[in-house]
């Protein structure tokens, strides 16, 4: 169902939608410069480039970039070669418009009140402590308004 609703959205404004299988093409891993697939922890959100000499990008929008050069699920290099100078300056400009999803420490959440039996609580939230369900609950609302986490490639 998951599936289908997003595959409508392109479909319904005019556009189209290939699925991509992540496992196969592994496009968050690739490095067009040296044609090497380097694996990366998933927290790390900036693609650097092996070359040396081009400015690291970020990841998600790199691995955008890198399924529109595809086909089905075979990446097509030439394609990656001949498009990245036209692509370069839009996913800089992109990335400048991103910001960075706050951390932890210091994240704001006004929605949020320390509150048990009408009265504030010291330091906790709800009766799990700062770590309880609906700290997570408030951390995973945040991420999901994170610019970063609106870029999906399945």
């Amino acid at each position: 169902m998951w599936v289908e609703r997003i595959r409508r959205k392109p479909e319904s404004a005019g556009g189209g939608f290939i699925e991509i299988d992540p496992r196969k093409t592994r496009l968050s891993q690739f490095d067009h410069t040296t044609g090497h697939y380097v694996k990366k922890p998933l927290s790390l959100r900036t693609h650097v480039f092996g070359d040396g000499r081009t400015e690291p990008v970020q990841r998600d929008l790199y691995s955008a970039f890198l399924a529109k050069c595809s086909e089905k699920d075979f990446l097509d290099i030439s394609r990656v070669g001949k498009s990245w100078p036209g692509a370069e300056p839009l996913l800089r400009r992109a990335m400048s418009r991103v910001k960075e999803p706050a951390s932890r420490e210091g994240l704001s959440r006004p929605h949020v009140r320390n509150v048990r039996a009408g009265r504030p609580s010291k330091g906790k939230m709800g009766s799990g402590g700062p770590r309880s369900r609906s700290g997570e609950a408030g951390d995973a609302v945040a991420q999901a308004r994170a610019p970063e986490s609106r870029i999906s490639i399945l």
